[in-house]
């Protein structure tokens, strides 16, 4: 008997799922994107390679953090987003429930708010 696959974005609206396939067919087009993509893998790995340097990274950050985690992100374990949040307490993060590595796309108006609210406290929003 064959195997039945498991969804690519279980749980995820087929909107989300139409809007990430449409993203990563614009990246194709872009020139150079592959090799960002591979050199800030890279870089990230080594990074996170020497943890003690990471963590002190993180917790000497003096500008303000707007941070978002899913609880549902399989590439960025809610854990990780914790720990790096409870590295510098004073960033704003949410962790949204039910919600994966693109919550900019999964709940897009609950992300447009918080963004909108925190760019409002502190003092970068325009009216237009």
């Amino acid at each position: 008997m064959g195997r039945t696959r498991p969804p690519l974005a279980p749980g995820r609206p087929p909107a989300v799922l139409e809007a990430s396939t449409a993203l990563a067919e614009y990246r194709r087009s872009v020139p150079g994107c592959d090799e960002s993509l591979l050199a800030a893998a890279r870089s990230l790995m080594r990074l996170l390679a020497q943890r003690a340097r990471y963590e002190a990274m993180m917790a000497a950050i003096d500008v303000p953090v707007l941070l978002f985690g899913g609880d549902q992100d399989r590439l960025v374990p809610v854990a990780s987003v914790r720990r790096a949040a409870a590295l510098n307490p004073g960033w704003e993060t949410h962790i949204l429930t039910g919600v994966g590595h693109t919550a900019q796309l999964e709940t897009p108006d609950l992300v447009a708010g918080a963004v909108r609210d925190w760019l409002g406290k502190h003092g970068t929003l325009t009216a237009h």
